[in-house]
């Protein structure tokens, strides 16, 4: 029995010997693999890191040239807005300028034709105090000759008015 039992020993042993061997050859490969596997995740979060760095990176180069750009045609945009502003400016004084000098010269005609009115209305009144004044020279005449009578009395007012 003592064989027998030996024998199983040895035979348990060299069952367990495997067995740890077995176990530590299959510990090392999962080791291998969690630590493939933990190189693989670090690296694939460093290439994670480095593309949104430089989508980061991109996305503030592209914020940069569109507020660079919006100032650009915001300036632009401010100066043709000056620029017709001025433009303006200059056209309402050339109207201002030009009402103004039309003005004047609508005031210029209505006084010269004032004046005209002025002058032929004194021509009126002169030719209607002159028809008056003969008006009257025939009634002062028929009034010294009634009935047609003499001439002296004509002669006598104007000697009188020559002596006066």
């Amino acid at each position: 029995m003592s064989d027998q039992y030996n024998y199983t020993k040895d035979s348990a042993s060299d069952a367990t010997e495997r067995s740890k061997q077995y176990g530590q050859e299959k510990t090392g490969q999962a080791q291998g693999v969690a630590q493939s596997a933990q190189q693989k995740s670090a690296e694939a979060a460093r290439v994670t890191q480095e593309k949104a760095a430089e989508a980061s990176r991109a996305a503030r180069e592209k914020a940069s040239q569109a507020t660079g750009t919006t100032k650009e045609k915001a300036s632009q945009a401010t100066g043709t807005t000056k620029e017709k502003a001025s433009q303006a400016t200059e056209t309402t004084k050339g109207v201002g300028q030009s009402a103004a000098e039309k003005a004047s010269q609508a005031a210029q005609a209505a006084k010269e034709k004032a004046q005209q009115g002025k002058e032929g209305t004194g021509s009126i009144l002169q030719q209607a105090g002159e028809k008056v004044k003969g008006g009257t020279q025939t009634a002062m005449e028929a009034l010294k000759h009634p009935l047609g009578g003499s001439d002296q009395g004509d002669q006598g007012d104007q000697g009188r008015d020559r002596n006066q």
